[in-house]
């Protein structure tokens, strides 16, 4: 999972823009945030999705 991962490489048009943690980028990469903002809301939709599906 790359919350782990001890290394992340952010790029935007093929220019590397930003490396570091999860937590490093989250606090000094606005576009990494919003990228992974973005994802952690679209997994919780469909994890809750999931679960309605299952009860």
């Amino acid at each position: 999972m790359i919350l782990e991962a001890d290394q992340i490489v952010v790029m935007q048009e093929g220019t590397v823009t930003g490396m570091g943690t999860h937590e490093e980028l989250m606090s000094s990469h606005d576009f990494y945030r919003k990228l992974a903002q973005q994802q952690f809301q679209r997994d919780d939709k469909m994890e809750n999705e999931n679960r309605e599906v299952l009860h």
